[in-house]
């Protein structure tokens, strides 16, 4: 860590002396260990290791930035100049900033070092069963891996923050055949602080392990309708994205396009909706504990019973929309759990599809969306009946999250989001 210390200041020192005002540095070490799965057999033990230094700079309100690969004084030098130059073409923003004084801080999580032994056997574990269990699953690529990230954060502020980082990660990708028909393609992952779970959380892979088979019979979505989609964990988790990249980050604030920027502390989804970003928790390995901008990040909510609590800015879209900074970027989301069960709210619905991925561009500013519905099933008469191909979703994501119809007592956590089931209303559903 000293000598990346060291190449962070002399980037600063050079950078000034080139006349730059201000200056954030972040250099990066990240350590992969990875099993790979080839025709069902553990067969690929691949180690990989790199460094990133990124730096960004304020000359004269102009901003440029620049990442490279190698942290030796003449590719820094290059780089410095580089910046500069680039910075001159760059148009003039006072919302350009780096982050202000705050207390040196260093946090670490997970495991320092892998644990080879038990990666290997709790993987091959995984893999006997999914080959006991599920005779026409075709594992097409199955990867598990320990990945450790190692990040000095600095600025000419005096910020100096450090996160050490590593998560265990799976995921798995996979179709099913039987009697000469084939499942859609479908995948799944985890992450784990430790791999301590017997079956390595087989559980978590299950339900979709399961639809899988089911899927091989599927058939086209006939008919159109108005009304209810159960909404799935995994999918929601796509939806919460496209939710908050319309309305509450960055770009739609600048932009004006949001029709929630006048809208902070009033209500503007169900009111069985609460929202948090706990970036910071224990349970949730994909969070982290410094924002992209270098300040010690924070879990906070969102929604709260429907009201909006905050957006979610950086230091960058705060100082351009003059509203305040959010604790942290974004990530490692929650939805607050309802009181009825999955079950109890498949009965519920006579008609409709439970939703388990969604496969459509980016909605429109004023948040319309249309896509295909991939991986999933049609609910009739409070029944899980047929899986389905070729049927359209569509709708507006403002309207979708002020017509929620319950929400599952039930939870599922990835390791990045812990989030429930959602029964939605008011959603178009199209076939042929």
């Amino acid at each position: 860590m000293k000598e990346r210390k060291e190449a962070l200041l002399y980037s600063f020192v050079n950078l000034k002396n080139m006349g730059a005002d201000k200056v954030q540095g972040v250099i990066q070490r990240k350590e992969k260990f990875e099993f790979n799965v080839f025709q069902g057999d553990i067969s690929l033990l691949r180690t990989n290791e790199d460094i990133t230094l990124d730096l960004r700079a304020i000359k004269d309100d102009r901003q440029a930035s620049l990442k490279i690969n190698n942290i030796d004084k003449n590719s820094i030098e290059e780089a410095c100049k580089e910046i500069i130059t680039l910075s001159k073409n760059g148009e003039k923003d006072e919302a350009f900033d780096i982050a202000p004084y705050q207390e040196k801080r260093e946090f670490t999580y997970g495991d320092m070092e892998p644990n080879l032994d038990k990666m290997y056997s709790k993987f091959q574990e995984f893999l006997d069963i999914i080959k006991d269990r599920y005779p026409y699953l075709h594992l097409e690529e199955s990867i598990l891996e320990f990945n450790k990230s190692e990040a000095l954060i600095m600025n000419t502020n005096g910020v100096e923050l450090v996160e050490i980082r590593s998560v265990y990660d799976m995921s798995i990708f996979f179709t099913s055949k039987k009697n000469g028909k084939a499942s859609s393609f479908n995948y799944s992952g985890i992450s784990v602080k430790e791999i301590e779970n017997e079956l390595f959380n087989f559980n978590y892979f299950k339900r979709v392990l399961d639809q899988s088979e089911k899927e091989t019979e599927a058939i086209p979505f006939e008919g159109k309708y108005t009304g209810k989609i159960l909404v799935t964990p995994e999918c929601m988790n796509d939806m919460l994205m496209y939710y908050v990249n319309c309305y509450l980050n960055d770009f739609p604030l600048i932009s004006g396009t949001s029709i929630f920027k006048d809208k902070l502390g009033e209500c503007i989804a169900d009111k069985k909706l609460t929202v948090k970003s706990n970036m910071i928790s224990d349970s949730l390995p994909g969070g982290n504990f410094i924002t992209s901008d270098g300040f010690v990040a924070e879990d906070m909510t969102v929604i709260d019973k429907g009201v909006l609590k905050s957006f979610i800015l950086t230091q960058y879209g705060a100082n351009k929309t003059g509203k305040e900074r959010s604790k942290n970027n974004g990530v490692a989301w929650t939805i607050e759990a309802g009181n009825s069960s999955f079950e109890e709210m498949v009965k519920s619905i006579d008609e409709g599809i439970l939703l388990c991925r969604f496969s459509g561009g980016n909605p429109s500013s004023s948040g319309d969306f249309s896509g295909v519905a991939k991986n999933s099933f049609y609910i009739k008469d409070g029944e899980i009946k047929q899986a389905i191909n070729e049927a359209m979703i569509s709708g507006n994501l403002g309207e979708m999250f002020n017509s929620v119809v319950d929400v599952s007592k039930e939870t599922v956590t990835d390791g990045n989001n812990d989030l429930p089931w959602i029964l939605f209303d008011g959603v178009i559903v199209s076939g042929k």
